[in-house]
């Protein structure tokens, strides 16, 4: 599977999910894809991805990296939608 990637990077750039999961968010009225990176630049599974998208089949577009701080805060750099 890939995902469009928005945010810092080209909005056309994809990349390659190696596992994820999707699942319904009530608060955001949206499926939800977290997903692990296959390939990435700061280690081969080490980037984690999210994306929303309105049906649970997608398209996840404008996947956002997300980056967890020393204090366990994640931060996503990008949302989808």
């Amino acid at each position: 599977m890939t995902c469009a990637v928005g945010g810092a990077r080209s909005s056309k750039a994809r990349i390659a999910l190696h596992r994820g999961s999707v699942y319904w968010n009530a608060y955001r009225q949206r499926w939800v894809l977290i997903a692990v990176q296959e390939g990435g630049q700061s280690s081969y599974l080490g980037e984690v991805w999210y994306a929303e998208a309105k049906e649970p089949t997608g398209p996840f577009a404008k996947a956002g990296e997300t980056k967890v701080t020393e204090k366990a805060d994640i931060t996503i750099t990008q949302q989808g939608g």
